[in-house]
């Protein structure tokens, strides 16, 4: 076992003894473990920033959008809505190894895509704030570099204008990865961020359908011609900024904390007396 994590382990089994609170800093855990590209799979520690993940991947990536700033510790504990129009966190972790409230080392999932039998406990750890115990590595489903892709920003006066073109561009195109509405406390109106992403031909003729499709509104249109540091400039004006007002027009309704049910958190009680008995880790 790596001495860095068996260090960890101890800080933890001490913090037991003491009854005390634990505010772990896992950026010394930031290297990718192993790669295989054939089987477009990642096992990387949960220290690394996602900005540089997606730089030593290369020609693959990891196919959700989020601040390159922040590590994969914090998306995982949080499970923050991604700005791209993809499926959600939970499909994408394949296995998580992680240090339990008490000090044990657990390993749910596995480094292949369907190797899980029972209850795919890996996916209790997205989303918990770290309850039930502090992830130090995971294995992450990839996909392919995009053989081409092409960014648009549509400014438009009123919400209602850009939800309008938003719903136009989803029932058009087929190759939207990210369609975002929004605005910030240093904008006027509403802002429209689309990229799209996929074979060259397929993106040619979605770039040919947005400027025929807008020719009949009235939206100011930014052609960004997808500079990714333009592009990564908004993300990180848009994720994790409170004072932004952020939509996601195509994304499926996400359940509310109020709407989770008591026999879940029956069950999640239960779990975090298993797994952190003496408090050690956020409740």
């Amino acid at each position: 076992m790596d001495l860095r994590i068996s260090e960890l382990q101890d800080i933890i089994r001490l913090c037991n003894l003491k009854r005390c609170r634990l505010d772990i800093d896992l950026s010394p855990l930031n290297r990718i473990i192993k790669h295989r590209t054939e089987e477009f799979l990642v096992t990387v520690e949960t220290g690394i920033t996602f900005g540089a993940l997606q730089q030593q991947l290369k020609n693959q990536r990891f196919p959700l959008t989020y601040h390159p700033d922040r590590t994969l510790a914090n998306i995982l504990a949080e499970n923050p809505s991604s700005l791209t129009h993809n499926k959600p966190l939970p499909h994408w972790v394949v296995g998580i190894e992680a240090i339990t409230g008490d000090g044990e080392y657990i390993h749910y999932g596995g480094e292949v895509v369907k190797n899980v039998t029972g209850y795919d406990m890996a996916k209790l750890f997205i989303g918990s704030g770290n309850r039930f115990g502090v992830p130090v590595s995971v294995t992450l489903k990839l996909v392919t570099q995009p053989e081409a892709s092409h960014t648009f920003l549509f400014h438009t006066p009123s919400l209602e204008e850009a939800m309008q073109v938003a719903k136009l561009l989803g029932q058009s195109l087929h190759t939207i990865e990210m369609l975002v509405v929004f605005r910030t406390n240093t904008t006027f109106g509403w802002h429209l961020l689309l990229v799209l992403t996929g074979y060259s031909e397929l993106v040619l003729m979605d770039k040919e359908a947005v400027l025929t499709l807008i020719c009949g509104l009235d939206p100011q249109l930014q052609d960004l011609n997808a500079s990714d540091k333009v592009l990564n400039q908004w993300i990180q004006k848009l994720d994790g900024n409170p004072s932004a007002e952020v939509l996601l027009p195509l994304a499926p309704t996400r359940v509310t904390k109020q709407e989770v049910s008591p026999v879940f958190e029956r069950w999640q009680s239960r779990l975090k007396a298993q797994f952190d008995p003496n408090q050690v880790l956020p409740c």
